[in-house]
């Protein structure tokens, strides 16, 4: 009678059982999904260790209908793969497609921390639906998902009408948890940068943004004085890298900037980069031996 004590007590309670087997289950069924993406992938050279790509086959016509299929699975709960990080660096299809897939992506913790963006996402059909997705979430139900930290823009192609609309994100605090903006290779000129600024200077609550890289946006002086005056504003006193490289901002803009920094609008800022500005080209009419106010 003992031995059958004992060994009752040492088995795991029938809701531990069930657990394990759901968890089993789920990985089965990972590892049954995983394979199914590498046969559908282009390219078979992918690790059978790693997260299945996603994004690749929702930017591809082959694909799409397999990524939909593999969102539902995880919106189910029926799959543990991760949905960290969606990138549509490559997507190429409709407007119809993209709020298609916006709209299967499944919400909650750790969903679309990282969202990386393209140029044919970034105009025409398609801009609407990615600001739809960043103001509400695509189809307006929900909204973007808190956990969303770093957004790359770069290399997107936009311009100053496209920033005007992605600014109106900033103004109506819609991105409450953004860590990190890529806005890099855009030739967004200062009207484009006076209308972003503008969207930072008017978000209703303090931004916990980190990073705002706009490396190579043809800012110029007039541009980052536009960018100097938001940060006045004081909502992203949490900055810690800014990068402004390349932008033709002369020591007009620098001057710009350092009145900000005086002002104290970024106290954490330890990472600046300003390489190749002109900063030393600077001609008799526009040398200033004023101070830096």
């Amino acid at each position: 009678m003992s031995q059958i004590s004992d060994s009752f007590q040492n088995s795991p309670p029938a809701a531990d059982n069930l657990q394990m087997s759901g968890t089993t289950s789920l990985q089965r069924t990972d590892n049954v999904l995983c394979s199914l993406i590498e046969h559908a992938r282009p390219s078979a050279e992918v690790s059978r260790s790693e997260s299945p790509e996603i994004s690749e086959l929702a930017s591809d016509r082959k694909g799409f209908g397999l990524a939909l299929i593999l969102l539902g699975f995880i919106r189910m709960g029926r799959s543990l793969l991760p949905v960290a990080s969606l990138g549509l660096s490559g997507f190429s299809l409709s407007a119809r497609k993209l709020k298609l897939l916006l709209s299967s992506l499944p919400s909650g913790p750790g969903v679309v921390e990282t969202l990386r963006c393209g140029p044919h996402v970034c105009k025409d059909a398609c801009l609407p639906v990615l600001l739809d997705f960043l103001r509400f979430k695509a189809g307006g139900a929900k909204r973007v998902p808190s956990s969303l930290k770093t957004l790359n823009l770069a290399r997107s192609r936009l311009r100053r009408v496209s920033v005007e609309d992605l600014a109106s994100v900033f103004s109506f605090g819609w991105l409450p948890n953004l860590l990190s903006l890529d806005l890099s290779d855009n030739p967004l000129g200062p009207s484009g940068l006076k209308a972003f600024a503008r969207g930072l200077s008017s978000s209703p609550q303090s931004l916990p943004l980190q990073s705002l890289k706009l490396a190579r946006t043809k800012a110029k002086a007039e541009g980052v004085g536009a960018l100097a005056e938001a940060l006045k504003a004081k909502k992203t006193t949490s900055l810690q890298t800014l990068d402004l490289a390349e932008n033709e901002m002369r020591p007009a803009g620098l001057k710009h900037f350092a009145s900000a920094v005086n002002a104290e609008a970024v106290p954490h800022l330890k990472v600046l980069v300003l390489k190749k500005n002109e900063l030393a080209d600077v001609t008799d009419e526009e040398k200033d031996y004023a101070p830096i106010s």
